[in-house]
């Protein structure tokens, strides 16, 4: 058996249970996705990906004898990852995309949602909008220019805006408005939908975050996605 305790929020999450189930698979061993501390909201036993998706928690069938910890870079190698042994405890976040590119026709099955979620993508089809995802804690270095860049290189027409801030989006994102490019802002308190709508998105411009990141690893066309550059 391979276990994680989930800690965080969404993205946390998905990537967390990706890299457990996914080594447990290539051990031929079962799984368990524990109900950790979640950092963000302190000790939360609904976890997220279990209460939106139809992805399994895996079971317990043994005692942990061994604790393996993280030592990798983001987008680098998971240093050690091949001494894993059954009956292993994975401590880290293990934000790697090396994990989805591994086993990702088991992963689209795993995370199917549990509901539809299309006023978004009804009301701003995807084929004639870019979805822009925008976190308004984002404070990196040349964080608008990765996007005014991005707009360029996707060269569409209409853009939509997805963010938790608006007041921030509507300040940042006035060069949009300077340059006559049409775009709408839609903040939304219901993360879920967000993530779903940006699962569906054909154009899709991600930020710095693991929720953006991870829905692009779902999206189901999986083409004119544009990552930024390692931070």
């Amino acid at each position: 058996m391979i276990r994680i305790n989930l800690v965080g929020r969404l993205g946390n999450e998905i990537y967390q249970y990706v890299a457990c189930r996914t080594i447990a698979e290539m051990l031929g061993t079962n799984f368990y996705a524990g109900k950790g501390l979640n950092y963000h909201f302190g000790d939360n036993n609904d976890k997220m990906i279990f209460k939106h998706f139809n992805c399994e928690q895996g079971i317990i069938d043994g005692d942990i004898l061994y604790n393996f910890y993280e030592n990798s870079d983001v987008y680098g190698p998971c240093r050690h990852a091949d001494e894993i042994k059954d009956y292993t405890l994975l401590n880290g976040f293990f934000h790697n995309p090396i994990w989805f590119n591994m086993n990702y026709e088991n992963i689209k099955k795993w995370f199917m949602f549990k509901k539809e979620y299309n006023d978004v993508i009804d009301k701003y089809n995807v084929d004639d909008w870019c979805y822009i995802h925008f976190r308004g804690t984002d404070n990196y270095n040349n964080i608008i220019e990765y996007y005014k860049k991005s707009v360029k290189q996707i060269n569409m027409k209409k853009y939509i805006i997805m963010t938790e801030d608006y007041d921030k989006a509507v300040k940042e994102f006035k060069w949009m408005y300077d340059e006559g490019i049409e775009y709408n802002i839609i903040s939304s308190d219901d993360y879920i939908e967000d993530f779903y709508t940006l699962t569906r998105a054909k154009y899709y411009i991600v930020s710095y975050s693991t929720f953006s990141e991870c829905a692009a690893y779902l999206n189901i066309h999986k083409h004119n996605i544009i990552f930024p550059l390692k931070k």
